[in-house]
């Protein structure tokens, strides 16, 4: 009830608080279909119920916001139909279309109660934010970006990012390692691959591999199968912008063979599965060691060809460079054997001119020393008779004289006796065994003492 205090209408709290309940009563007693953002679900999980802050934004300023209320038994409800239908729990940020009641309580105030969302919304409100993914990115040119990039022919370092435990991760990976002579190493850069933190992981993992883009060849993004509502991260435009910018090419293989995500159509190449992924891999592998051993014969058969071409062009000429050289050889063998033979007769001549030479000088030195042998004989053979026929006059010596005396056949004849280069100048000097001459002038006669017969005066 009201009073008057002062000249004023006063009203109490309570009294307006039931004013405006009897309000709301009147005027929205009715179910209400209300989009807005949840801004934040606020789940306790110990009584189940659910206090979420909805909001709508314009903008980027907020335009209005309400507090919501779910009730433990309408939120179990609407998240396993949530879960089962488009793969994702209830969230932060995902925009809805509820039926709401609106409640008004005297201690909180407006209250929006939920008491369900409409899933098609939902799919349908996925459906637009693809598209303005989609159209954004072309906008900005980077749509086909990525496609651009060329896959090295032969694949050595692969980045992977899947979930560990996933089935398409032990797809991938059972293919790659069973194919013979597929030397190639992987990497796994973990990350969730479906839910609300999806696409911020998944990005994140891209950026790590950036930091490392060196030591790969290119990326593949792999899970295994699920609905196509599980696959809404792949829509998000962050982490397809990211994928569009990245420096090497980007393979998907994310399981599901319906409608593209924009993520598939922004990568170098997608497929429907991990095993198609790792097939491509291995058959790409296949053929360019095809093509390689190909192109190896066919150089092998080029250059065997080109070298029995080049020997018979070469044959030819060989022959006669032979034959040329042969000609040439033997002529320079002729040469030099005519040069030896030249050579040799000319020393012949030359040691023929120098031995008779020497045999001439030799004839002369022979003839004239047997001519002189002839007449130191005949000297000789003439002292001899003179001596022979000499009787030696006895002289006396004289101290201090040359020892001389007279032969007797010619008495003015004076002889000198000589030992060596000594004159004898008294015979007592003599001794047996000296050997001395007897110099005259018609003659020297040499003699050895045999015996001395001296007499001491």
């Amino acid at each position: 009830m009201s009073e008057i205090v002062d000249g004023k209408k006063l009203f109490s709290l309570s009294d307006l608080a039931a004013s405006i309940q009897k309000a709301f009563g009147i005027y929205y007693n009715h179910k209400y279909w209300i989009k807005a953002e949840i801004s934040k679900l606020n789940l306790f999980p110990h009584s189940g119920h659910c206090y979420p802050e909805l909001s709508e934004t314009s903008g980027g300023n907020i335009a209005a916001a309400f507090t919501g209320f779910i009730h433990r038994d309408t939120y179990r409800i609407i998240n396993e139909k949530f879960q089962n239908t488009i793969g994702e729990p209830l969230h932060d940020g995902m925009k809805i279309v509820a039926l709401c009641s609106i409640q008004f309580s005297y201690t909180r105030g407006v209250r929006l109660t939920i008491n369900d969302i409409d899933i098609n919304s939902i799919l349908g409100e996925q459906a637009r934010m693809r598209q303005e993914t989609v159209e954004h990115l072309k906008s900005e040119g980077l749509f086909a970006r990525n496609k651009s990039l060329a896959l090295s022919r032969i694949v050595r370092k692969l980045a992977v990012i899947s979930v560990e435990s996933g089935k398409g991760y032990a797809d991938f990976m059972s293919i790659i390692n069973a194919s013979n002579g597929f030397c190639v190493s992987t990497r796994l850069f973990p990350a969730l691959m479906m839910g609300p933190e999806a696409a911020v992981q998944i990005k994140s993992a891209l950026e790590k591999i950036k930091e490392q883009s060196a030591d790969f060849d290119a990326v593949c993004i792999v899970r295994g199968g699920g609905g196509e509502n599980t696959l809404q991260c792949f829509n998000d435009i962050e982490l397809c912008r990211a994928i569009a910018l990245f420096p090497l090419p980007v393979f998907t293989g994310i399981g599901h063979a319906t409608n593209r995500t924009v993520a598939e159509e922004v990568a170098n190449t997608s497929f429907v599965s991990p095993s198609e992924l790792a097939n491509f891999f291995i058959d790409r592998h296949s053929a360019e060691v095809a093509r390689l051993r190909t192109l190896t014969n066919k150089i092998a058969l080029l250059l065997q060809r080109a070298i029995q071409s080049k020997s018979t062009q070469l044959d030819a000429p060989v022959k006669n460079l032979r034959y040329k050289y042969s000609v040439a050889f033997r002529r320079k063998i002729d040469f030099i054997d005519n040069y030896l033979n030249s050579i040799r007769l000319k020393i012949n001549g030359i040691f023929y001119r120098r031995h008779y030479s020497i045999h001439t000088i030799a004839s002369r030195i022979a003839i004239t020393a047997g001519g002189l042998c002839q007449e130191s004989r005949r000297r000789v053979e003439h002292i001899e008779a003179q001596l022979h026929g000499v009787s030696a006059r006895r002289i006396p010596l004289v101290a201090g004289n040359p020892v001389k005396m007279r032969i007797a056949a010619e008495p003015s004849e004076e002889v000198c006796i000589m030992r060596g280069s000594q004159v004898i100048s008294s015979i007592s000097e003599l001794q047996v065994g000296d050997v001395i001459r007897f110099l005259t002038s018609k003659g020297t006669v040499t003699a050895e003492i045999t015996a001395t017969d001296i007499k001491k005066q």
